[in-house]
């Protein structure tokens, strides 16, 4: 079976959540995915935005977790899937996919709640303790 790189923030990285939602998942590093920034439209997203930086992590998932995890995410009506580079903990740079929100429904969502309201980066210490890290 074909296995995939994903790059998780938001409520995946919940270990247990991403367990659950995608039982043969591998936790493999804490990622940065670098020109990027973390927005809350009621559902985080990711934006472009140079200069910025979205803390996740990189996981190992089948091809029944990748159907799992679009089930979750709305794809292809509320988010969409994106190939991006991010660096692992060791500084590699590494192919992964990620999930957007589509530009419909972030239109939809971009006036939800007042922008104090939003969360605009993803704190660096969150990283520490997922996909396995020490």
């Amino acid at each position: 079976m074909k296995k995939l790189l994903y790059f998780a923030y938001g409520s995946n990285l919940n270990i247990e959540q991403m367990k659950q939602r995608c039982p043969n998942s591998l936790g493999i590093s804490p990622a940065v995915l670098n020109g990027w920034k973390l927005v809350e439209r009621t559902y985080a997203d990711i934006e472009k935005c140079p200069g910025n930086c979205v803390n996740g992590a990189l996981y190992r998932i089948t091809e029944d977790d990748l159907a799992a995890l679009d089930h979750y995410e709305g794809y292809p009506e509320y988010y969409t899937r994106q190939e991006v580079m991010v660096s692992d903990n060791s500084g590699t740079y590494r192919k992964a996919f990620v999930y957007t929100m589509t530009g419909e429904c972030g239109k939809r969502r971009k006036n939800v709640g007042s922008s104090s309201e939003r969360r605009e980066s993803s704190p660096s210490g969150m990283c520490a303790r997922i996909a396995g890290a020490d």
